[in-house]
């Protein structure tokens, strides 16, 4: 793959573009796994309109894949062929109360740091949240949730960018949640979101309302899942294959991770 080439055929098309462009770019400097081969061009837009800007400019047949904060992905050691979109911390990345039960939340904020913006605004609800070790445009895409809450419960509206770099505005009901699933245009990237819960304030340590998250978080680390990007099935990289696994630890985050759920 060739990321310099790339940049260079797209020529013109990007002279409006403000974000960060970064040819042969890394995959594992962005996972949580630090694992994988480049991306050929990797693109961190400076915010919702520079997006906009850049997806309108790109061709179709350039293949775009959208990453959040890489704790669920494993890139194989070939790399990603065409743009990986990063969103940008400073441009995605805030959380802020918009009323006395409202949070608006870019798609790069955290979870946890949904759940503490909550927490800060005495906003209930959103204790789940803080378990979750992915981004808010991960939670919107798979219906992330916990301790029997999920994602679809929270969201009153999404806003996204399609292909052409068009505003889309979706709600809940347009969003077409299931378990782990929404029927969202593949296509659609989002950008921001606007939560909701009207339980009123209410809040114990770490963000939760419900002393069975306080338990969970204090016997088990954060897992960390895992995605399988553009790699045979059953084939880990190199790079992974390299360091040697502790199956002790494995086993006993295991059991932590069990005996949390019985707690």
């Amino acid at each position: 793959m060739d990321g310099e080439g790339m940049l260079a055929g797209l020529g013109d098309r990007l002279s409006g573009v403000r974000g960060r462009l970064t040819p042969s770019a890394g995959m594992d400097k962005i996972t949580w796994f630090r694992a994988g081969g480049p991306a050929e061009l990797l693109f961190q837009p400076a915010d919702e309109e520079d997006l906009a800007v850049f997806l309108a400019a790109m061709p179709d047949e350039v293949p775009v894949l959208v990453v959040g904060i890489g704790s669920n992905l494993l890139v194989r050691d070939g790399g990603v062929s065409g743009v990986v979109i990063r969103l940008s911390a400073k441009g995605f990345g805030t959380a802020e109360a918009i009323g006395e039960t409202a949070i608006r939340a870019g798609a790069a904020t955290p979870d946890k740091r949904l759940a503490a913006t909550a927490l800060e605004a005495g906003i209930g609800g959103f204790h789940f949240y803080h378990g979750i070790p992915g981004a808010v445009g991960g939670a919107l895409r798979m219906n992330a949730g916990a301790n029997g809450v999920e994602t679809r419960e929270r969201v009153r509206v999404v806003r996204a960018l399609d292909r052409k770099g068009n505003v889309h505005i979706l709600s809940n009901a347009e969003m077409g949640y299931a378990y782990r699933h929404s029927d969202a245009a593949p296509e659609l990237i989002f950008t921001s979101a606007v939560f909701e819960d009207g339980r009123g304030p209410g809040a114990s340590r770490n963000g939760s309302a419900d002393p069975r998250e306080d338990r969970r978080l204090d016997l088990q680390e954060p897992a960390r899942n895992l995605r399988l990007e553009g790699s045979r099935q059953g084939r880990l990289p190199r790079s992974c294959r390299r360091r040697r696994a502790d199956v002790g630890t494995a086993l006993q985050l295991h059991d932590q991770h069990r005996r949390g759920h019985r707690a």
